[in-house]
């Protein structure tokens, strides 16, 4: 069995799945809302040596048990959003890059930007990253690109976004997948693309 975890967050899409196995079979399939940062708490308070935790749903509640720690908060009500037509399926182009060299180059081209928004422009084997300041004028930077597939593309991101989910893999690589200028981009750590994924919405910028 496997339990499939959703984060999303509203104000340009930002969409994280992570499935990971479950040792022992539920009795019963449940799909549950818990607050996301109850969640990281809860994992940093358990962190120990074990690296089991047994989970119990009820109506109202989760309780998680790690290293004889109970963690325990009630369950948000409603319906979760219906990510069928957010995530897409197709790709137009998909490029991958060393995972620390785009960070660096992210954070690099953010630092200044205006409202945080960044270009991402693919040319040969290089990626291209543009973003505008007021005081300044034009920042611009490149990065290698390992491996692509498809024609040539054009983004506009938040950079901070781009950031945070590059924070968040360990993977050496990422794979990046162009669905539209308009359309969301997809993001995969190279080593783990069947069970983990981030989904970040694009900018609607002048250029």
């Amino acid at each position: 069995m496997r339990g499939q975890f959703f984060g999303i967050q509203p104000g340009g899409i930002r969409l994280a799945s992570r499935t990971i196995d479950v040792e022992h079979d539920a009795e019963m399939e449940r799909h549950i809302i818990v607050p996301g940062r109850n969640l990281v708490e809860a994992v940093k308070i358990m962190d120990g040596e074990d690296r089991t935790t047994e989970v119990e749903v009820s109506n109202h509640h989760v309780r998680f048990t790690a290293n004889n720690i109970l963690v325990q908060f009630a369950l948000i009500e409603g319906e979760y959003p219906s990510l069928h037509h957010v995530i897409p399926h197709t790709f137009i182009s998909e490029i991958t890059i060393g995972t620390a060299p785009l960070l660096k180059t992210v954070e690099r081209t953010t630092v200044l930007a205006s409202e945080s928004i960044i270009r991402l422009e693919t040319a040969a084997d290089r990626l291209r990253l543009l973003s505008q300041t007021a005081e300044i004028g034009d920042i611009e930077d490149e990065v290698s690109i390992l491996e692509k597939n498809g024609e040539d593309f054009t983004i506009s991101l938040n950079g901070k976004y781009v950031a945070d989910i590059l924070h968040g893999t360990s993977s050496e690589f990422v794979r990046l997948r162009f669905t539209g200028k308009m359309s969301p981009m997809v993001i995969h750590p190279k080593n783990d693309l069947s069970s983990t994924f981030f989904l970040i919405t694009p900018v609607r910028t002048a250029k």
